[in-house]
């Protein structure tokens, strides 16, 4: 790894930037997204900070193009998941073939191998600008880069999303929503049958439909990305022993393909709540979503990558990112990154040889797209 990045990388993963939404207390991306600033400024780029909420900020930098040339966003995403267990996790240590520490993988090489490319796009003179967005909250709501699409004040060519990806080029991956079967019974004495009704025993058809649906979604597939999926997450219902629950909320997730939406989950909560038989009742009520991602390989900034790097393969993650935000408010967006492993795990760690070939690539992508 180039000095520079390295020296870099270090400084960030060194600065505790764990997600408050995630783990209550956790420091968030104030201190980091600071440094990030400051870094900015004195290596004579444009930058910008602005509260996503109260102490957690979005960056963004600008290294201004000399004009004429595609202009390209660089997201990556300042917060970390907890670190609960983790012994020693704001310590970066440098290994010779891998570089460990919370925050090492996803994503604060992506952010600072972009912030760098920015640096070096402004020596240069690339005719397109180049924007580093160092986002907040992508861990859990994506805030970070939901205010920057809405504030429509930082709209691109294209976007890179620097989540790690082991190198593939990602343009396609599925979204998700989520949903809630409530069923309702009546609440006796254990001593009652005769007045009781048990919501937990009248969630079992739902249960068993699950399965069933399930099953007929994995009998259609996305050419890419794959079949849609559907999960029981969470189930809470009952209050003690001796009486029979009023009450049950069923939480469910499902993952959508490309031109799925809400809606068709909508329609699957209603069949499933419809099971449920008298004399409980039952409603669906669907939740936060978010929208699957679906770029045309044919687009310019996948080309560009595959360009850079011809052994690269292109496909989808089975993951979700921001790429479908930047997508969904008219910016072709794809997500490339290294590889490694223990991502949200007590050992997280970055590939260098993996990376070699990142930065690499990200780099010759910049210049050709912003040429």
């Amino acid at each position: 790894m180039e000095p520079e990045i390295l020296e870099l990388l270090r400084a960030l993963t060194a600065i505790d930037s764990v997600n408050p939404d995630l783990a209550p207390g956790g420091a968030g991306e104030r201190r980091v997204a600071e440094y990030v600033h400051e870094w900015a400024l004195a290596a004579g780029l444009e930058a910008e900070l602005a509260d996503v909420e109260p102490g957690r900020p979005n960056v963004v930098v600008r290294a201004a193009g000399t004009g004429g040339g595609a202009s390209l966003m660089l997201n990556a995403h300042t917060d970390v998941v907890g670190v609960e267990g983790y012994p020693d996790p704001f310590t970066p240590v440098v290994e010779p073939d891998r570089i460990r520490g919370r925050g090492v993988l996803d994503t604060k090489v992506g952010l600072a191998t972009a912030l760098v490319h920015a640096r070096r796009a402004r020596q240069i003179g690339l005719r397109g600008d180049v924007i580093v967005a160092a986002v907040a909250d992508e861990e859990c709501g994506s805030k970070g880069t939901e205010a920057l699409v809405a504030s429509g004040r930082w709209r691109t060519d294209a976007a890179i999303v620097l989540e790690p990806t082991e190198l593939l080029i990602v343009h396609a991956h599925r979204g998700w929503c989520w949903g809630r079967i409530t069923v309702h019974g009546r609440a006796a004495h254990g001593s009652r049958p005769d007045l009781g009704v048990d919501a937990i025993a009248h969630c079992a058809p739902v249960l068993a439909g699950i399965g069933e649906l399930q099953r007929r979604l994995s009998a259609r597939s996305h050419p890419v990305v794959g079949p849609p999926s559907v999960h029981a997450s969470i189930i809470r219902g009952g209050a003690e022993m001796p009486t029979y629950p009023a009450r049950v909320d069923l939480d469910l997730e499902r993952r959508l393909l490309p031109g799925e939406s809400a809606a068709d989950f909508a329609a699957e909560l209603e069949e499933l709540a419809g099971l449920v038989a008298a004399p409980a009742t039952a409603e669906a009520s669907v939740g936060f979503q978010r929208d699957a991602l679906s770029v045309d390989p044919a687009e310019e900034i996948v080309r560009a990558l595959q360009a850079a790097g011809p052994e690269l393969s292109v496909g989808a993650s089975a993951f979700w990112t921001d790429a479908a935000l930047l997508a969904g408010s008219g910016i072709p967006s794809v997500v490339f990154g290294p590889g490694g492993g223990g991502i949200h795990e007590t050992d997280e760690w970055l590939d260098l040889a993996s990376f070699d070939v990142f930065e690499r690539v990200l780099w010759s992508t910049v210049q050709s797209f912003c040429r």
